[in-house]
């Protein structure tokens, strides 16, 4: 190919594929390069694109025996060909050339259409023009030390280059300034408003109980027979997962439950195989498991049904699919963070005393446990994210098929992603360094679907990081708090595209854009201060106290549901999946114990 005289060509062709090429049935374009000929011959231009190792559906056919297809596979090839063209038409492009040749199939069956010979109908108010201020498309010439896959990446942030004026940041000191008054005014009120809702909730408590323990009296059978005693004690002996005595007032109830629905659950044993049966009561339940861990559980994360645990001197596998048993898989290394990502065979955790992130491939933790695969165990079982060390917090993102990994350091932020077959690893994207702030949580946010910010928390307040323009700036500072601040999650709100930010700190959270204006002038408050705050993907945030856990509506800050203690106790959340949320306790002496709570579906989402 001519490089020179179809430059223009070239340009609308490469800047067609980074743009509409993001689809799951359109192949992904990754970049390009100019491959060097010898003295009088043409160079030539070589794009990178989606690797598709099943071939194309014409070579496919003709390999098969009768040469065709079932109909099925001909009707789900129609399916996906028909979504592929329906995010190129409602971007105004049109394929022009759907044939057998062009449609490809990955080894995993996935249906790609090969993009080729668009045609491109914009409104007429569109620019077909380049921007002189972007000047040529980074990927038609691979520079020295560049990536493709880097490049690619790039394109998310080419649109909407609007940076953040002087004139919008006076705008969110004013703002902070004028919040802060009305925080110091309301602040007091609220804490008083949330004392006076714990004292009726105790209150409610103590007259539950009493009401209990007489109908308990009226409704006791004079006596029992000597091989119902043997059953329940079967029952008692034989349960891996003990009840915690704990007890859930919703916020909205009128009426304790039935005392005879309560003794029917506490006689029956947690069933944690991934079944769909639920318990008979509407009423969340909480259970412990049995193994009690010596150090303190850092953090946990489900890997199928089973449960990887973090210890501060080990990686375990609590088997919650059989018999409670506990598997060690790597011993005398502090496990901080951990994430399982199936799809891709790791586990991605920060761990050692210098707080590494590396990532350990589940096919090797699992032949830890089978000894099954003597292959496996030869390879090393594990890899270092570039030379990061001090890692503080990561967070990974998905957005469309590329899988971010954003990590906050002592004084920088990082951006990783995965680079799929043949690299199958996260490379660098993006680095932040000397940060005016260490940054102690972060998360990502993908703005209308287009711009990336990076959120991060520090003990002053939250700050975002424009990763196109690289540019900082304060989101919000709690100046009406004296001293440092313990910032808690980052949610980024559902149905807002990615606009909108609950931020939970202290005892308290606010509603937030990403550019620092305040959404809502409502104030999510905790009743007392928080070890741990969790989203939850029923869509409410919990919070664990000493003396009780709180259920909030993450929309409203509204309180729907406490689950009292019976004595104090310091609780940290862990993962959650379903209508499952696993904590852990720490004990005298440093030893940890894991709860779970089962969430009934009314509970969850119609109190």
């Amino acid at each position: 190919m001519d490089v020179l005289n179809e430059e223009e060509e070239i340009k609308l062709e490469i800047n067609m594929l980074k743009k509409y090429s993001h689809h799951r049935n359109i192949a992904t374009y990754y970049g390009a390069f100019v491959k060097k000929s010898p003295a009088g011959q043409d160079d030539q231009l070589w794009l990178v694109m989606e690797y598709c190792g099943a071939g194309s559906v014409t070579d496919l056919v003709k390999k098969t025996k009768g040469n065709c297809f079932k109909e099925d596979w001909i009707a789900y090839i129609c399916r996906e060909v028909l979504r592929g063209l329906a995010h190129l038409h409602a971007h105004h492009v049109i394929h022009r050339d759907i044939k057998g040749q062009n449609v490809l199939l990955t080894e995993n069956a996935e249906v790609k259409l090969e993009e080729t010979d668009y045609d491109y109908s914009g409104s007429e108010e569109e620019d077909d023009e380049l921007n002189e201020d972007e000047g040529e498309p980074s990927s038609i010439v691979n520079l020295p030390g560049e990536s493709t896959l880097r490049r690619e990446f790039l394109r998310l942030q080419q649109e909407n280059k609007n940076r953040s004026d002087p004139h919008r940041q006076q705008q969110q000191l004013k703002d902070q300034e004028k919040y802060k008054q009305q925080l110091l005014a309301e602040r007091q009120k609220r804490i008083e408003q949330q004392k006076e809702q714990r004292r009726r909730l105790e209150d409610h408590q103590r007259r539950e109980q009493e009401l209990r323990r007489q109908q308990e009296c009226e409704q006791r059978w004079p006596e029992v027979k000597v091989s119902q005693r043997k059953e329940e004690r079967a029952v008692t002996k034989h349960s891996h997962f003990p009840q915690l005595c704990v007890s859930f007032i919703p916020a909205s109830s009128a009426k304790p439950e039935p005392v005879r629905r309560e003794n029917a659950r506490k006689g029956s044993v947690v069933n944690v195989n991934p079944t769909n049966i639920r318990p008979q009561s509407d009423s969340p339940e909480i259970r412990k498991y049995k193994k009690k861990f010596n150090s303190e559980v850092l953090c946990a994360a489900l890997w199928g049904v089973n449960l990887l645990v973090g210890t501060e001197n080990g990686l375990w596998l609590l088997d919650r699919s059989g018999q409670g048993r506990v598997y060690t898989l790597i011993t005398r290394r502090r496990f901080q963070q951990m994430d399982v990502l199936e799809g891709l065979n790791v586990l991605i955790t920060i761990s050692g005393k210098k707080n590494k992130l590396r990532v350990y491939y589940l096919s090797w933790l699992r032949n830890k446990i089978l000894r099954n695969d003597p292959e496996v165990e030869k390879r090393q079982g594990w890899v270092s994210v570039g030379d990061l060390e001090g890692c503080v917090h990561y967070k990974v993102v998905k957005y469309e098929r590329i899988k971010f990994l954003v990590i906050a350091l002592k004084n920088s932020v990082e951006v990783y992603a995965w680079a799929p077959k043949p690299y199958h690893k996260f490379m660098a994207f993006k680095s932040f360094t000397s940060l005016h702030h260490k940054p102690l949580s972060v998360d990502l946010t993908v703005e209308n679907g287009q711009r990336l910010k990076v959120i991060y928390g520090s003990v002053v307040g939250f700050h975002a990081i424009d990763v196109d323009s690289g540019s900082v700036y304060d989101l919000y500072l709690p100046t009406h708090i004296q001293g440092t601040i313990r910032p808690h999650a980052i949610i980024i709100l559902p149905n807002t595209s990615g606009m909108e930010l609950l931020l939970t700190y202290e005892d308290e959270g606010i509603y937030i854009d990403i550019y620092g204006h305040f959404t809502k002038e409502t104030v999510l408050q905790w009743g007392e201060m928080p070890a741990s705050v969790a989203y939850l993907q029923s869509n409410q945030v919990m919070g664990w106290g000493e003396k009780a856990i709180e259920l909030r509506s993450v929309e409203t800050g509204n309180l729907e549901g406490v689950f009292m203690h019976k004595k104090a106790q310091k609780l940290k959340f862990l993962c959650e999946r379903n209508d499952k949320v696993f904590f852990a306790s720490v004990q005298s002496g440093g030893s940890s114990q894991i709860y779970f709570m089962t969430l009934g579906q009314n509970v969850l989402f119609n109190w």
